[in-house]
């Protein structure tokens, strides 16, 4: 986190402290600091926004620190120095004064009269601050087990001891009933001998040194002369139902979603071990629930109920229920891909756990016959815009399905609403399907079009696990696909390479995925060799690009059958199986942004944005991983190495942050031009990822070198020390070098960043062609707060609050108008402004600190919120001396906003005082 600057607590622009309201108080307190005017005069000067001769241009970054946007509007972040064709001073607007021909007392005079004349008295309130609770998560019970005399229960502990017990002399027990009996220690043979001796049945263990029990014709005395018996009681309703039913934030299976929606849950309700199931059932039956199963073994009554929420007292005064809690979800255990690709931690998945699994999203596949009845993909509404599954399907009819198509299609997609067969979940399950079977639509020359009508039915990822088995040139598939890419800047085009040998030559990748804007695949082994290669040809293109980029596992891949109900089968490796898993991560990564994970890390609606297809290639690139099969790095076979997706996306609480930068084509690069960023590292505990990928404009067909544009990345340390884009030695970048001519794609990785400010640069090298966008994907330890950074320091502190209030309700045109705090760009720095200022302000400083107040109300010199009789001398004091005032009191004595201090003031101050308001 950024350092906060120290300064003088003892005052804030002027105002006595006894004045200040608690608001002022703390954010002084956490050590912000005043500035003075600059008295060059040239703060808020900016140029037409039109592109300059100049080399730097001012960008646009959107932060993934910790808060999230009050207002979703663009998010301006690091400027330029003198070169920017925005210029952005360091300090506040001057504000020149006057000599007034009357005395201090005279003016004070004049004042004080209209105000009493008037009668105004507001003496409102003084607010206080209001205290930011830290979050309570749940904490490990150490203590758990310590107490002999307590029952340790999901439900709560238990402490006995406080309870009255039926141990004594007289009690007749209910043979219809269920007991606990709880003895002083650890029970051993003899004790149960004793205990069965009087007619104890013990059942189940309740931790500590307890039982369930039946005691019906037992009787009390004889167990009270045992000696080693501590307490018995009824076992309770109160301890039948877990407390974490319905606390779980979202399920993973669609027919849990459909439960959850139709008020419903899933529970799995334990009965008593002499409980029957039959009477049981009748009665969840009656009570309005639907059995699912029913399982009965050694010890064991169960049954799977689908329970209206309501319902669950009835369930848990049943005298046969024991405990009742929410069925789990089953994860994958055979389906590896899943978790090698989200985290590369046996079973664990993150996207998914984030409720990540292709909602809403449509992918487009060109593929052999993909079988619609397979219950992976079935419905009972025909195949069209209400189908589950296939939102599409264009060709061959449906009938005439293909083991190729099914495969992959349940790789991507496939969705098993019973949820018996893990390897029936495809990467982005929820996705819908753009089905397209490939002899029957796709020729030599009309690959952009049938890629434009799966768009048109709303796919934004197009998966393709076909290609030529021959041809290695640039063609009019390769064309066609960078032609689509380009005019249409959300698609994301994903191509398996030609399957190959670990000893496949120099040169192997044929076409259409040398096509520069798709990302081409490779198939790396399963655990535990997902490090190694598995099938795919070797690059580099025959012009000299790095082909492919990524690996996914495609070798062992169990997906759907084609021609059987619902029956899975396992496939060799192949590259086939390892596009459509890189698919179904550009999905979640899709959504990831449209939900609004971006940038606070939790689904948020209004920060909802449209990604392009350039961002989520940065994002999957940017997210892959060396691997050990591979020598070297970032080379012709392996590209940029193994995605990992939890690498990249940044989820709440992550110690990696992500920053983008999203520019389309229309707000892109001249030649020449430059784009500069910064970020402020903060330990070198995670790597530094900087990612450029840009849609490049699609050859000319019959050329043999496919580039067109080219723009390069250059990023410089700490220490000056420059590293540029694709210049890699042993995993990580290198000095040196030469900036990459050729591809779309470029990488600067440090392991160990050293902590400070680094700078980006993105350079529009040979811009030949149009205007040229771009995606910047960062990732490391960088909490990247710095859009509140107005006087570039890079920290942010009460400077930057006073030059944002040196600006505030200033328009275009007005001297004192900032650009840069003008958020929205809509030509006025507002109250919205300031909304979006306090998130990024709040992003650095973190929830423990208390935010700045509103900006105050011109007038208000003491800033309590209204203007009256204690802010008379105040007033007085900045019009007579204004040199000897802080800019915040300099801003609140301008009263008719002209930037000056003067006569023309006194009377706006007069009226505000007849009519008082915040």
């Amino acid at each position: 986190m950024s350092t906060i600057v120290s300064a003088d607590a003892s005052e804030i622009e002027g105002a006595p402290a006894a004045r200040r309201p608690t608001q002022w108080a703390e954010f002084e307190n956490n050590g912000v600091e005043t500035v003075e005017p600059n008295r060059t005069g040239e703060h808020g000067q900016h140029g037409s926004g039109e592109k300059m001769p100049t080399q730097h241009r001012a960008p646009t970054w959107r932060s993934a620190a910790r808060g999230k946007t009050v207002a979703p509007v663009s998010r301006r972040w690091f400027s330029r120095g003198a070169s920017a064709s925005r210029r952005y001073s360091r300090s506040a607007p001057a504000f020149p004064s006057r000599c007034f021909p009357f005395c201090h007392g005279l003016l004070a005079g004049l004042i004080l009269f209209c105000w009493v004349d008037s009668t105004v008295i507001a003496n409102g309130p003084v607010p206080e601050a209001r205290p930011v609770k830290p979050v309570e998560g749940l904490a490990v019970d150490s203590g758990l087990g310590s107490d002999a005399g307590s029952l340790y229960l999901r439900s709560g502990i238990v402490d006995l001891r406080s309870k009255p017990s039926l141990l004594k002399s007289g009690i007749v027990f209910d043979a219809g009933r269920h007991y606990v009996i709880q003895l002083n220690g650890p029970i051993t043979p003899t004790k149960r001998a004793l205990l069965n001796a009087r007619g104890v049945e013990l059942g189940d263990y309740l931790p500590m040194y307890a039982y369930v029990a039946t005691l019906g014709g037992v009787d009390a005395q004889s167990l009270l002369d045992l000696g080693f018996v501590a307490w018995i009681g009824p076992y309770e309703d109160a301890w039948k139902i877990c407390p974490n039913i319905g606390v779980r934030m979202s399920f993973t299976t669609s027919d849990r979603r459909r439960l959850e929606a139709a008020g419903k849950k899933r529970l799995v309700v334990s009965l008593f071990t002499d409980a029957r199931l039959a009477s049981a059932k009748r009665r969840i039956e009656q009570v309005g629930g639907s059995t699912r199963t029913a399982t009965m073994g050694e010890g064991r009554r169960l049954i799977e109920v689908d329970l209206p929420h309501g319902r669950l007292e009835s369930l848990r005064t049943d005298p046969d229920v024991m405990f009742i809690e929410e069925a789990s979800e089953a994860g994958p255990r055979n389906s590896t891909t899943t978790w090698i690709l989200q985290s590369n931690v046996d079973g664990v998945v993150p996207l998914w756990n984030a409720g990540l699994h292709g909602e809403d999203q449509i992918v487009g596949i060109i593929d052999w016959g993909l079988d619609a009845d397979h219950c992976a993909f079935d419905d009972t509404i025909p195949i069209g815009p209400d189908h589950r599954k296939l939102r599409a399907y264009h060709g061959f009819a449906s009938s005439s399905p293909n083991s190729h198509g099914t495969h992959v299609g349940g790789i991507l997609a496939g969705d098993e609403l019973a949820d018996t067969n893990p390897d029936l979940k495809g990467m982005a399950y929820e996705s819908r399907i753009v089905f397209q079977h490939y002899p029957a639509v796709i020729t030599s020359s009309n690959l952009e079009a049938r890629l434009v009508i799966a768009h048109d039915d709303g796919a934004r990822i197009h998966s393709n696990s076909w290609g030529s088995n021959d041809d290695n040139s640039y063609n009019a598939w390769a064309r066609d696909i960078d032609l689509f890419s380009r005019n249409n800047e959300e698609d994301l085009v994903v191509f398996a390479i030609i399957n190959g040998g670990a000893t496949s030559p120099v040169g192997s990748i044929l076409n259409p995925e040398n096509a520069k804007n798709c990302l081409a695949v490779g198939s790396c082994g399963d655990t535990p060799i997902q490090g190694y290669h598995g099938s795919g040809g070797q690059g580099p293109t025959t012009d000299g690009r790095q082909k492919p980029e990524v690996w996914t596992p495609g070798c062992g891949t169990t997906s759907a059958t084609v021609n059987t109900p619902c029956n899975s089968s396992t496939r060799g490796c192949a590259t086939s199986y390892a596009a459509p898993s890189a698919s179904g991560m550009a999905i979640l990564a899709r959504q990831y942004f449209t939900d609004g994970f971006y940038p606070s890390g939790a689904s948020v609606p209004e920060d909802s944005l449209a990604p392009s297809g350039a961002l989520l290639k940065a994002i999957l690139i940017n997210s892959a991983v060396n691997m050990e099969g591979f020598p070297g790095y970032f080379g012709t076979f392996e590209g940029w190495g193994r995605i990992l997706m939890d690498d990249a996306l940044y989820f709440a609480d992550d110690a990696r942050k992500l920053v983008i930068e999203d520019v389309r084509n229309d707000d892109g690069l001249n030649t020449g031009e430059m784009d500069t960023y910064f970020i402020a590292v903060t330990s070198a505990d995670e790597p530094l990822k900087i990612t450029l990928v840009w849609t490049d404009v699609p050859a000319t067909i019959g050329t043999a070198y496919a580039p067109v544009n080219n723009i390069d990345l250059s990023v410089t340390d700490p220490d000056g020390i420059v590293y540029l884009g694709n210049v890699f030695d042993d995993t990580q970048s290198q000095t040196g070098g030469t900036a990459d001519p050729l591809n779309n794609a470029e990488q600067v990785h440090r392991s160990a960043p050293v902590p400070g400010t680094w700078q980006i640069d993105v350079l529009g090298t040979d811009v030949n062609q149009g205007i040229q966008g771009y995606a910047l994907v960062v990732t490391g330890d960088a909490p990247l707060c710095l859009g509140a950074d107005l006087d570039h320091d890079l920290d942010v502190d009460g400077s930057d609050y006073a030059i944002f209030l040196a600006a505030f309700t200033a328009a275009s045109g007005d001297p004192r108008y900032n650009a840069q705090a003008d958020y929205d760009d809509d030509g006025v720095v507002s109250l919205v402004d300031y909304q979006t200022w306090l998130a990024f302000y709040r992003d650095c400083i973190g929830n423990g600190v208390a935010p700045p107040p509103i900006p105050p109300a011109r007038g208000d010199m003491n800033v309590d919120g209204t203007v009256d009789g204690r802010d008379i001398q105040g007033f007085i004091d900045v019009i007579t001396n204004p040199t000897g005032a802080g800019i915040l009191q300099r801003v609140l004595a301008d009263m008719n906003e002209d930037g000056l201090l003067d006569d023309a003031d006194i009377e706006p101050f007069i009226d505000r005082l007849l009519n008082p308001g915040p």
